[in-house]
């Protein structure tokens, strides 16, 4: 699985580092859960939810968002620290 987050997204991650606002970070990424999200159409929402819940689960899904949505962060925030200064 990968993220791809939005350039509005990492925006958003550097300045909320840089400004000491991690707990806010850590918040978001406690409340994420895959039952919350959307799709384009309903029916492939409404599929895709089946599918999580006849197969391995929503616990297991958000489990391993939320480590990709980490590891995301953690390059983020090694970048912040390789800029040029």
């Amino acid at each position: 699985m990968s993220i791809i987050l939005p350039e509005t997204a990492e925006n958003f991650f550097r300045e909320t580092v840089q400004t000491g606002e991690i707990r806010m970070l850590t918040k978001a990424v406690d409340a994420l859960n895959v039952r919350d999200a959307k799709a384009s159409s309903e029916a492939d929402e409404d599929l895709i939810k089946k599918l999580i819940l006849n197969d391995i689960g929503f616990d297991r899904v958000n489990n391993a968002v939320r480590t990709k949505l980490v590891d995301s962060f953690l390059e983020l925030f090694r970048d912040l620290f390789m800029q040029p200064r």
